[in-house]
């Protein structure tokens, strides 16, 4: 990873969240090699290290949509650029030499190559969805699309040895309470009780609809479920890191996943 010493034509805030050093800045993350062996990384290094790279980026021009390829040489470097592009929300391609095939796989990550050489992430190898006619899914990106939409909190797209593609939908209860004054419907009326209200799918149709101009018709979402509730970390569905605990969404939703399917 190479530290830019020129100016940068902007700054990277002190308190920038691109990582969070303050919770446990001395702890060790992680084992760096270097010439002499391995040395310790804490989680405030990390950081530094972190806020380094994107200064590096700003210096270099370099802005939100470009398309960008770092290229690292250790398992260490290649972690601070993925904790850069996941607290941007940045989408980075990275460079791959040694004649990697399509679809290489890094740390469990699903990509492609284009014909620049670029690799898109798409996914975790973990998580595809192969459907019943052998289609391989991540769903990633359908469920980020879907978040998008004002109303929808989570989306957690089902479909694994299925016909085709469904959906699992939790709604934001600031924009439901929003939608319920402006359409008439009772203020303590919860999920539970308007999913069946047909203006509420109707509503939620069309997200599921812009999301799915993004993929082909086998990778579509045919039918979708509005759950009873949200899922949060409070709760215990989504991770400190705010992913969804899919085999817990699963094993609790097993008969709204099941309704699509009817």
């Amino acid at each position: 990873m190479r530290v830019y010493a020129v100016p940068a034509p902007r700054t990277v805030a002190p308190d920038a969240q691109l990582a969070d050093d303050r919770v446990a800045g001395d702890m060790v993350l992680f084992q760096r090699r270097s010439a002499g062996g391995r040395r310790p990384v804490t989680a405030r290094q990390f950081a530094a290290d972190v806020r380094s790279l994107a200064a590096g980026f700003l210096s270099a021009g370099i802005r939100p949509g470009d398309r960008v390829a770092p290229l690292a040489a250790t398992s260490y470097e290649w972690m601070v650029c993925r904790r850069l592009r996941a607290e941007l929300g940045g989408r980075v391609g990275y460079a791959i030499s040694g004649g990697a095939p399509l679809g290489a796989r890094l740390a469990g990550d699903l990509g492609a190559l284009d014909e620049d050489g670029f690799l898109t992430i798409s996914g975790r190898e973990k998580e595809i969805i192969v459907t019943a006619g052998g289609k391989n899914l991540a769903p990633e990106a359908l469920e980020d699309r879907l978040r998008t939409h004002p109303l929808i909190s989570q989306a957690v797209v089902v479909g694994d040895r299925r016909p085709y593609t469904a959906a699992l939908i939790t709604l934001d209860a600031e924009a439901l309470s929003s939608w319920k004054r402006a359409v008439g419907r009772p203020e303590q009326a919860g999920p539970a009780e308007l999913r069946d209200d047909p203006d509420l799918p109707a509503r939620v149709q069309t997200a599921v609809d812009e999301a799915n101009t993004a993929v082909s018709r086998a990778e579509s979402i045919r039918r979708f479920r509005i759950l009873p509730v949200d899922l949060t970390e409070q709760n215990g569905y989504l991770t400190p890191t705010l992913k969804v605990k899919r085999a817990l969404v699963h094993k609790d939703f097993a008969a709204d996943i099941e309704e699509p399917y009817r």
